[in-house]
């Protein structure tokens, strides 16, 4: 907490240093826009990433809209993501309020995910374990399916680089208090790209990289009356990703088939002041990975239930919120000889005043999983905003892991006896704004920093000839999030300029023999570093993107991967034929043709095309 106090004293000098300024500056507030009793979101760092890309995965969404790091070899490849120098497990993911991470492995892979799944997707940094448990310990990417109303039918198809496909349809029917939303979405890729592995030797095209990938997702919505709302919602996929060989391989057959269906139904009474929400959830998932020329055949198989209820009450400035979760997993893999299970439940309130321009948040959360009592979670958020062009938020928070089921059942390996990841977190933030005629401008900067102990690892052990599972160290991350922002608008003429840049350090607090770790040494796969820039033209009909983006310098398990620079371009066109509303849109990724590395020793295509065009009846 020293920290935040130090901040804290650096945030009051600036702010008496810039009390004087008598220019009319005004703040974009960031608004919680659901009216539920748990909000993903109080303050700080929230982005709502808006989908200008035809097609896509959602890894390719947050890539190209957050300056969030993302691992991964390229589109359609296994990817996770990173905040604040978390790991993959430590930032959960929410479909309709649901956790979709596998219970297995404590991550998800963001390229099965397409962009246009859900209607609105947040993602929010910062920890939330006293709202949502387990795993959200760095951040929160919330997809979550909306009523539409103002369409009946969109259809988007796009073609790009490397045999890549891309359809979309999306059908919306309303009647009385009905309302379906329907979508059907093909994503298909040979991703067979030429690469070099050393200037001296010619180049290789990669093989064996192709997927093939088919969602559907139905949502449906009925209104008994005003105060009474029932929701279903579906969502299932069928996927097959084949894996390309390394750098250090000639071939490879290996693939991995993915097949998933997902069902959430809800209800919400919305009273004169009160919220009840109840919801049910049942999620069944298979990954099984095949590999002939080692004769390696791996099927894996889990079952969730969930259910939650929650009610809210409203009273004067007051907020007051309670509720309860329960899960119960049902996993079968080789790796477990047979089938394991897991149930958790959790109990959770909190408390929000608001009075003018002041707001406090306090949250807290107690779970049970599989009978063991885990460490209690409390959150506390404040926000004011001393004038009405300056805005500060500080928030601290004790945020929680558990291990996974992989992490403590797998044979061998596995270590029932591992303690959770915890910690604490804390964070200070400012944003301040202006508007001078029609330029308006706006900087945000967070601090922040995080202790979290009993960190787990897969490494060899001393005792036994095998990588086993342990709480081998602790880790802590800290640093500077900043944005700056202008815009433009005068007629039909829109100019948008976005800064970003991240300052991440996320070290290990002690050194280690197995594996090789040095104290304060930065963990593998997380750059220091992290920029981007995007500069935006709107005239009329017309729109040109350029986004520039800069990856620090990482350390890989085998080799140091080097910083590099990417570039990409959108041009993109609408008009409106009668009722119909048509976009035709281009981009050209990696623009510089720039050779690099995410992965050690997994190359990622060169300059590459996409064009696409959607038709919005």
């Amino acid at each position: 907490m020293n920290r935040i106090l130090v901040l804290t004293y650096f945030l009051l000098s600036f702010y008496l240093s810039t009390a004087q300024i008598d220019t009319a500056i005004v703040i974009e507030d960031i608004n919680i826009t659901e009216s539920t009793i748990r909000s993903t979101s109080f303050e700080g760092t929230v982005i709502e990433l808006d989908n200008e890309l035809v097609g896509g995965s959602l890894a390719q969404l947050i890539e190209q809209n957050s300056n969030t790091y993302i691992k991964n070899y390229g589109t359609g490849s296994l990817s996770t993501f990173s905040i604040r120098g978390g790991s993959a497990g430590q930032s959960l993911v929410l479909w309709n309020g649901l956790p979709l991470h596998s219970p297995m492995l404590g991550l998800l892979d963001l390229s099965l995910i397409p962009s246009n799944v859900g209607d609105k997707i947040t993602l929010t940094k910062g920890g939330s374990s006293a709202m949502w448990g387990s795993g959200a310990v760095s951040g929160l990417l919330a997809i979550d399916s909306r009523r539409q109303s103002d369409f009946k039918i969109l259809s988007t198809s796009s073609i790009g680089s490397f045999g890549s496909l891309n359809q979309n349809l999306t059908i919306n029917l309303t009647k009385g208090s009905w309302q379906s939303t329907s979508k059907f979405i093909h994503e298909s890729s040979d991703r067979n790209f030429e690469y070099e592995v050393s200037p001296l030797l010619p180049k290789i095209k990669q093989t064996n990289a192709s997927y093939n990938r088919n969602h559907f997702v139905q949502d449906l919505y009925f209104d008994v009356n005003k105060n009474n709302q029932f929701s279903a919602h579906i969502w299932a996929y069928k996927a097959t990703t084949q894996i390309p060989p390394t750098t250090v391989q000639t071939n490879s057959v290996a693939y991995q088939d993915d097949l998933a269906i997902r069902s959430i139904l809800a209800y919400k009474h919305i009273g004169k002041r009160t919220i009840l929400e109840s919801k049910v959830g049942y999620f069944r998932d298979h990954n099984n990975f095949y590999d002939s020329s080692t004769l390696l055949e791996a099927l894996n198989v889990f079952d969730t239930w969930f259910g939650e209820l929650n009610g809210q009450l409203q009273k004067g400035n007051h907020k007051l919120s309670i509720g309860s979760t329960f899960n119960y997993t049902n996993a079968t893999s080789e790796g477990y000889k047979g089938s394991t299970t897991e149930n958790k439940v959790g109990i959770f309130a909190t408390h929000l005043f608001e009075k003018n321009k002041f707001k406090l948040k306090s949250s807290i959360r107690q779970e049970i999983i599989s009978g063991n009592l885990v460490p209690i979670t409390p959150n506390l958020a404040i926000s004011f905003e001393p004038y009405y062009w300056a805005k500060i938020h500080i928030i601290a928070s004790r945020d929680f892991r558990m291990p996974t089921l992989n992490d403590r059942f797998w044979k061998p390996g596995g270590n029932q006896n591992l303690l959770p990841e915890s910690g604490w977190s804390e964070e200070i933030g400012f944003s301040l704004s202006k508007q001078v005629s029609n330029i308006s401008s706006q900087y945000t900067a967070t601090f922040f920093h995080r202790d979290i102990k009993n960190w787990i690892l897969w490494s060899p052990s001393q005792n036994v000839p095998y990588w086993a599972a342990q709480n081998i160290n602790n880790v802590v991350s800290q640093g500077i999030e900043q944005t700056l922002s202008f815009k433009y608008v005068k007629s039909k003429i829109i100019l948008n300029l976005d800064l970003n840049y991240d300052y991440i350090s996320s070290a290990f607090q002690t050194a280690l023999t197995i594996p090789k770790v040095e104290a304060g040494d930065q963990l593998l796969y997380n750059p220091k570093h992290n920029g981007r820039a995007a500069l935006s033209l709107e005239i009329d009909k017309w729109k040109l993107k350029y986004k520039h983006s800069f990856t620090g310098l990482t350390r890989g398990v085998n080799e140091v991967l080097p910083s590099f620079h990417i570039g990409n371009i959108e041009v993109a066109y609408n008009t409106k034929i009668q009722k119909t509303n048509l976009t035709i849109n281009m981009n050209v990724f990696n623009v510089l043709d720039h050779r690099y590395f995410i992965i050690e020793r997994r190359p990622i295509a060169g300059r590459n095309y996409n064009i696409g065009i959607t038709i919005k009846y």
